[in-house]
């Protein structure tokens, strides 16, 4: 009898168990500056983790990736999946205010166990499965964010639940060949470089060089973007002037750059692929985050250079880690990263796996972001006046 009692005590205590379990579907996009730390903090906040995501061709890794699709559990019971589909801060800003619809890798693929990669990152054979994300990152307030197109999309920064969760530094690169006299553009000279996409190699400090600089940039989606017009007083919705210097298939074509207008790269992956290159037709500069995409720049002769006379550079040229000059007010061009979720999030899991991700971020940000809690510098709003 005591043998059967146990066995029927375990029996309702499983079941029990069992009755609590929640399964919740998480569908979120936004930065693409800082998604190699929401991913690595994903992973920090879940257990029993698998996960598949996309690849480009020469494996970028997860970091780089699009897209990629967790399962894992949050809690003893608690099962999460988790799409993520990364198109810029725009994107994620909309996704918490009135959901966005993207393209997401299906959970059916996720393996049994471990990590793969879906496939390349495209939408006919890896991503196919179209829903509508509702959370989101973005390196702006709500109320900066802009549309596809570069008009603000008019969102109050009240329209969403908005943690903070890091600050996101960005620089300045030239491609290798650019002259190593250009070591700097001031607020002044980029608003100049953005109205007309170039300007003389002079013009930037390379004395008696009449060769041209093309500004290789991003989407008026961009956070990336948002940041740098606002920073410099350029103005966030001014339409800009960059070119593209690679093919619909994302070869970088050396035989001419093209006249983008207002257009631009989707991610700083894209951007850094071109900025790594050597260009027969001229020099090119442009601006990205300090995660991983900056590495593959920096990592094959691409420079930071210094905004308004402030390095964020070791003195080679690469990333100065430690932030320095940034957590003293110095250095400029950065902005606050936000984890947005609907103000009414449709159930208890988006609030439960918002503070879970983000309780990990500060340790998890690599050279993406910077932990707010060692600023000693702050700004009101996006390119707003910074205080120490």
């Amino acid at each position: 009898m005591k043998i059967k009692s146990l066995l029927t005590c375990a029996a309702a205590l499983a079941f029990a168990s069992s009755a609590f379990a929640t399964d919740y579907t998480i569908r979120l996009t936004g930065s693409t500056a800082f998604r190699g730390a929401v991913y690595n903090s994903i992973l920090a906040a879940i257990s029993n983790d698998r996960y598949t995501y996309s690849e480009k061709a020469g494996g970028d890794g997860l970091s780089k990736a699009k897209y990629a699709t967790f399962i894992g559990n949050i809690g003893v019971n608690d099962t999460y999946t988790i799409y993520c589909s990364f198109e810029g801060s725009s994107e994620g800003v909309e996704a918490a205010v009135i959901g966005k619809s993207r393209n997401f890798i299906p959970a059916a693929t996720v393996p049994l166990s471990g990590s793969s990669v879906a496939g390349g990152e495209n939408t006919t054979s890896t991503a196919t499965e179209v829903a509508t994300a509702t959370m989101g990152f973005s390196d702006v307030y709500a109320s900066t964010a802009t549309a596809e197109s570069g008009s603000l999309l008019g969102y109050s920064d009240v329209d969403v639940d908005d943690t903070i969760v890091g600050i996101t530094p960005f620089v300045f690169i030239v491609n290798e060949s650019t002259p190593g006299t250009i070591t700097n553009i001031s607020a002044e000279q980029f608003r100049a470089l953005a109205y007309q996409g170039t300007v003389t190699a002079s013009g930037l400090g390379a004395e008696g060089d009449s060769n041209l600089v093309y500004l290789i940039g991003r989407t008026p989606s961009s956070g990336t973007r948002a940041t740098v017009l606002a920073v410099t007083g350029y103005g966030i919705a001014n339409p800009v002037v960059q070119y593209k210097v690679t093919t619909d298939a994302g070869e970088v074509n050396a035989s001419a750059p093209v006249n983008n207008g207002n257009g631009g790269y989707y991610s700083g992956g894209d951007l850094s692929k071109v900025m790594k290159a050597a260009s027969a037709f001229g020099y090119m500069l442009g601006y990205i985050g300090t995660g991983s995409d900056l590495n593959t720049a920096t990592g094959a002769g691409a420079r930071i250079i210094k905004f308004d006379g402030v390095s964020l550079s070791d003195g080679g040229g690469a990333l100065d880690t430690t932030f320095a000059n940034i957590k003293n007010g110095s250095y400029t061009y950065w902005s606050k990263q936000h984890f947005m979720i609907p103000t009414s999030p449709a159930d208890a899991g988006q609030t439960l796996f918002r503070n879970a991700v983000a309780a990990q971020i500060p340790t998890n940000l690599g050279t993406a972001g910077i932990d707010t809690g060692l600023m000693a510098a702050d700004r009101i709003g996006d390119g707003g006046l910074v205080l120490w």
